[in-house]
């Protein structure tokens, strides 16, 4: 998670190896259009396992960010993102690319300070694999 803003009016459920990238805000409450009292609305925020969010983007109350699900920089997901889709744009619309499946990154492994405290070969000893 980057530099972010979260507006807890209500429940944000954030999956596990989900990216949130610097800029974006999730909003869990807003106003009625149609309350004479302009009372506010609120709805929980779900971000499904493996799901990205990156920078700058507006989710507002009530979304729901499927697992390995992508939102494009910039983009106002009023919405919910199918798992494994794509959406940019304002409004947030689906795009026809859809993301793999079979993800099994660690997002930590890639922040570029926890690799410079521990070096660029960790995860690579670590599993085995070759420099």
């Amino acid at each position: 998670m980057g530099r972010c803003e979260i507006a807890l009016h209500d429940k944000v459920t954030i999956g596990k190896n989900a990216v949130i990238n610097d800029g974006a805000i999730l909003l869990t409450a807003s106003h009625s259009l149609t309350d004479p009292q302009w009372g506010q609305k609120k709805a929980p925020i779900f971000i499904g396992d493996f799901a990205w969010i990156a920078t700058n983007a507006l989710v507002l109350p009530g979304v729901k960010i499927g697992t390995g699900a992508v939102v494009g920089a910039g983009s106002v997901v009023r919405s919910d993102v199918p798992d494994y889709a794509v959406v940019a744009g304002n409004p947030a619309t689906q795009l026809e690319i859809r993301r793999i499946d079979s993800l099994c990154y660690s997002p930590v492994m890639l922040n570029a300070p926890f690799e410079a405290w521990v070096g660029p070969e960790f995860e690579r000893e670590k599993s085995g694999g070759v420099a």
